[in-house]
């Protein structure tokens, strides 16, 4: 089976919807199917080309620029179905190169996909609500009605879908951890040790953005935890946002630095495994997130999770019994974790309840063998379609 990705993904470096659709292509490529990955705009690095030639999948480019790309939608959508291939397997949402080139995919009866990886959620939907509202009206809409399935990463994400395109068929996928990056988990996980006295170790990894990702809520829940009598310290790893207001508020938040905070570069492969061994519990605050892989990395080393019930990914959470889920209200976060976190060997049983779970269902293997049978169902109805008569006009 011959399958295209196409989104604005950075592969450059291991995070995000770049990490996650990396896993699933390598997944795919080794199930026996024929990848290729275009990226609508931006450049390649030579890392990034010589990583996937390695793995035996192409990855190109459309366009140079953004502008670029659309203005050449229509020749990019003959490039693409002169590729031949089976389906196509769009990324993201709200972007309209993608419309356009499956207008030109629908008119050769090549079907496609689309994991919007978190586009539609509620929080999203506020940001330029007036633009998005025509922007779904005009385009989004219809291109999510001709997509053979729409992929969404948990139960709560396939609402949200759900509320935009009623009726239409859509499959719960999450993320996955691609072998490489579980296999450094596992080796991090036979390192553990039970901590012998000494100050509790929190840890958060991930984008610096004080907002979307809750730092501020998080620096004051283990500040009142520590009032309370909790020893614990607190450790973030992160990598800066690029819009400079969220920045200049993570300098703020930043400049307040308490002695049980420390604040660190971003870490990737066998160092970011070896500080997940080195924590006692993760905590991932979101006011939303659609997924948080980092969550089931950690997860994946043994270490128990604390997130809040704002992000998606928390009723996975409460059904591994990985961790504890707390509401986005400080007072009752604490009154909560002062209790929970109080009992060793709970924390030992919960961490080992969420590297089962991710062993179940969050391998590159076991992801793309799920996604298969979703391409084989769209595949499978496609020859189903009765070919329209001549002169029929065709319903849009």
């Amino acid at each position: 089976m011959h399958v295209i990705h196409i989104g604005e993904l950075n592969f450059a470096l291991p995070t995000g919807s770049g990490m996650a659709v990396w896993s699933l292509v390598t997944g795919l490529r080794s199930l026996g199917c024929e990848i290729e990955v275009l990226r609508p705009y931006g450049k390649v690095s030579d890392g990034e080309r010589q990583r996937f030639l390695e793995a035996g999948i192409g990855i190109s480019l459309l366009s140079s620029s953004k502008r670029e790309a659309l203005l050449a939608a229509f020749a990019h959508g003959r490039r693409i179905v002169e590729m031949r291939p089976d389906l196509v397997h769009f990324h993201s949402g709200f972007l309209p190169l993608h419309p356009l080139i499956a207008n030109a995919l629908r008119r050769h009866g090549i079907p496609y996909l689309v994991t919007p990886h978190g586009a539609f959620h509620p929080e999203v939907l506020r940001r330029g609500p007036w633009k998005k509202s025509a922007y779904l009206h005009l385009l989004e809409r219809r291109y999510l009605y001709h997509a053979a399935a729409v992929v969404a990463l948990t139960e709560a994400e396939k609402l949200d879908v759900a509320a935009i395109v009623p009726g239409q068929r859509i499959d719960v996928i999450p993320n996955a951890i691609d072998s490489d990056s579980l296999a450094l988990c596992n080796l991090a996980r036979q390192a553990r040790r039970i901590r012998q006295g000494g100050a509790m170790q929190a840890m958060f990894l991930g984008r610096y953005d004080v907002w979307t990702k809750g730092l501020d809520f998080l620096c004051e829940l283990v500040g009142r935890l520590r009032e309370r009598g909790l020893n614990m310290e607190l450790s973030l790893y992160g990598t800066q946002d690029p819009k400079p207001e969220r920045q200049r508020e993570f300098q703020e938040l930043a400049s307040r630095l308490l002695p049980y905070m420390r604040i660190n570069n971003a870490v990737y492969g066998e160092d970011k495994a070896a500080v997940l061994a080195a924590c006692d519990v993760y905590f991932q605050t979101s006011r939303y997130e659609a997924f948080g892989i980092s969550v089931v990395e950690a997860m994946a080393v043994g270490v128990p999770v604390v997130i809040t019930d704002t992000m998606h990914f928390s009723s996975d959470v409460q059904q591994a019994d990985a961790g504890f889920v707390i509401p986005f209200d400080l007072e009752r976060a604490t009154t909560i974790l002062l209790d929970a976190l109080a009992e060793p060997n709970a924390l030992l049983q919960k961490g080992e309840h969420g590297r089962q779970y991710v062993m179940q269902n969050f391998t590159s293997e076991s992801v793309a063998a799920r996604t298969l049978e979703v391409y084989q169902d769209a595949l499978m109805a496609k020859k189903n379609v009765p070919a329209a008569r001549p002169g029929s006009v065709s319903r849009a």
